[in-house]
């Protein structure tokens, strides 16, 4: 069966900076920093992009932003670049989609979060199978962790992050920005290309609706 085709809709990258910077409270004199490590992540085809092709005209809030979000957690708790974009290009369509799209639904629903776990995190090693384990669970299940922890059939050490809780922000942060001038002229060019399944507009209230 074809996966669907995910809701949502489609913000300029000036928009997203914006709203990233918030969500993170990046002080301003951080703020080039971080646009350089977005960048990056951009230039090395964390978004399915690479440099020079320049085609990309937004940022869809259900495919390209999860991503985005995911490697800047990622970069928070000091997970190597090239070890951040080797997961999101091994892992992402198999666990990592899923576990962001049940996090979104918690979110929007106002259910019990959904947190990501990757546990046996090894640097020091070559990339394939850096990260082994990756699970996801809802707060109240949190004990699975222990699980990933016992050192038995991986190293006992993980990063935890409570996905819909930072999807939360970011939404809240997005919507204190959106829309901008530059998400105006997008508005107009994706106008002959809706969202399948919804028009932008369908879907930019929905997701507003689920803050």
């Amino acid at each position: 069966m074809a996966t669907p085709e995910p809701t949502g809709f489609t913000v300029s990258l000036a928009t997203v900076e914006r709203a990233l910077l918030r969500m993170h409270d990046v002080k301003p004199n951080h703020e080039e920093a971080w646009r350089s490590r977005i960048n990056f992540l951009r230039r090395e085809g964390l978004l399915g992009e690479r440099q020079g092709s320049g085609r990309r005209i937004g940022y869809h809030t259900a495919d390209h932003l999860p991503k985005l979000i995911l490697a800047l957690e990622l970069a928070q708790a000091a997970i190597a670049p090239q070890m951040i974009l080797s997961l999101v290009e091994r892992h992402w369509k198999s666990r990592l989609e899923t576990i962001f799209s049940e996090a979104e639904e918690a979110r929007a629903k106002g259910t019990s979060d959904v947190l990501l776990a990757l546990a046996g995190i090894t640097e020091m090693v070559e990339r394939e199978g850096a990260i082994p384990v990756i699970v996801s669970m809802t707060a109240e299940r949190i004990n699975v962790l222990r699980m990933a922890l016992d050192d038995r059939s991986v190293p006992g050490r993980a990063v935890l992050i409570n996905v819909s809780a930072r999807l939360r922000r970011f939404h809240h942060a997005l919507s204190e920005f959106y829309p901008q001038p530059e998400d105006h002229a997008l508005d107009k060019r994706m106008a002959a290309k809706p969202i399948k399944g919804a028009t932008a507009v369908n879907a930019r209230q929905r997701s507003r609706a689920g803050k």
